[in-house]
């Protein structure tokens, strides 16, 4: 830092140019939000003065206090090691000190992640990674640069949201430990999982399907309707899908004369020959919940009353295509693989409250609002030099001869010329 101190002595102006730097601090403040420099040589007045005053002219002052210090550094992570390795438990990582952005936060935290991986002999994080550009104002991403999280703004919302590129990964804000969670806002345990899931109970449950065939005997197609039970387990979307081609084919496949069906239902198989996909995506609006979007495997038509034979669908249908499922299957269904009503359209996933766990597009939304760019205003005082400078009603204000508003971002110089400076008289050094 660079202040101009000037001393009037009758017609007379010194002005007196002081490098000031944290690095001759004198004090070793533990917060790192101020530093104090005794002068060598010290100022000198001429004794042949009768009238002195100081006050700061200007000063010219980096932004490079810290953001991240000593009592902000800390946070607690689980770390993925790689396949089936598991994650490394809970992992304390302290940051460096120094002034961040919130992209450079979070490329602190990816680096640190990396440093303990290659540490401990496992495979480093490295990826495409989203951030913002703070110099253009646009959402950029990099390619082959370490990945474990993004931190990006919302400035709809006024609050910092955090993107967990890997499964099996956690900041836990809520730990004590973890002094991080002021700076970002963030104050809850971020954790993504292996992949949602879908837990199945003890009595399993129920679907309908039907399969549009020529039956024995009869004259043209008709819809053979089946019920089936996805069984008690732990699914993931492609193992619910091989579970439910798995029991419509065994159901079809249990009628008497099954084999006399023309055509005969497909193989069961991960993507026939009901359901081709489950795709899944998080809820904005509600967090921790999912929505569901079914691929049918043979559905060409994408019309119930002109389904032509080898047609695979959920629900039972009668002779005039009317849907016959009773509202427990229905509900099942909608909780299971969503709105089965947009089966027609692609993109259009829908509530499926069955879901849980974490995925690859799961962002977590701080509680408060981040306080990255916590100094507002910078001071000078000179405590050896001014006794008190003077409020307009006549109270003392202590040493501080200028404080000046912080303007600009990190990194950039900041540059003070007050209009009306503060003028302390100092004839008393005389």
């Amino acid at each position: 830092m660079m202040a101009n101190c000037k001393q009037t002595m009758a017609t007379v102006k010194r002005s007196v140019p002081l490098f000031l730097s944290s690095s001759k601090d004198v004090t070793g403040d533990a917060d790192e939000t101020s530093f104090t420099v005794r002068l060598s040589p010290p100022l000198n007045i001429s004794d042949q003065a009768k009238k002195v005053t100081a006050f700061i002219d200007s000063a010219t002052i980096p932004y490079s206090f810290p953001n991240v210090s000593s009592s902000t550094s800390t946070v607690i992570v689980r770390i993925p090691l790689g396949a089936g390795q598991g994650n490394s438990g809970e992992v304390p990582l302290t940051l460096p000190t120094g002034v961040y952005t919130l992209t450079e936060i979070a490329q602190q935290i990816n680096e640190a992640v990396n440093a303990y991986l290659h540490s401990n002999h496992y495979p480093v994080l490295v990826g495409s990674w989203s951030y913002f550009d703070f110099n253009t104002g646009l959402l950029q991403t990099k390619a082959a640069t370490p990945n474990f999280c993004s931190l990006l703004p919302n400035e709809h919302i006024n609050r910092v949201e955090l993107t967990l590129a890997y499964d099996d990964s956690e900041i836990d804000f809520a730990d004590s430990d973890t002094t991080l969670d002021d700076l970002l806002g963030l104050t809850s345990k971020c954790n993504r999982t292996a992949q949602a899931q879908v837990v199945v109970p003890a009595a399993g449950y129920e679907l309908t399907g039907a399969f549009r065939t020529t039956i024995l005997g009869a004259g043209g197609p008709s819809w053979v309707n089946a019920t089936f039970t996805v069984a008690q387990g732990t699914y993931t979307a492609p193992q619910l899908v091989t579970e439910i081609n798995s029991k419509f084919v065994t159901a079809i496949q249990a009628r008497a004369n099954e084999d006399k069906d023309n055509p005969r239902v497909p193989a069961a198989a991960a993507d026939a020959p009901l359901l081709s996909e489950l795709t899944l995506e998080a809820s904005d609006e509600v967090p921790g919940e999912f929505r569901v979007d079914f691929d049918y495997a043979n559905f060409p038509s994408f019309s119930i009353p002109t389904s032509g034979a080898g047609t695979c669908v959920l629900g039972n249908y009668d002779a005039g295509h009317n849907l016959t499922s009773n509202a427990a299957q229905l509900a099942t269904m909608l909780s299971l693989v969503g709105n089965y009503q947009y089966f027609s359209s692609s993109n259009d996933a829908t509530r499926a409250s069955f879901w849980t766990g974490g995925s690859s597009t799961a962002k977590f939304t701080a509680e408060k609002a981040a306080t990255i760019d916590k100094v507002t205003e910078v001071g000078i005082a000179a405590p050896g030099l001014a006794h008190g400078s003077y409020s307009a009603d006549g109270n003392s204000a202590g040493a501080t001869l200028a404080r000046f508003q912080v303007t600009g971002g990190p990194g950039s110089n900041m540059v003070f010329r007050p209009p009306n400076p503060i003028k302390v008289d100092v004839s008393h050094l005389v």
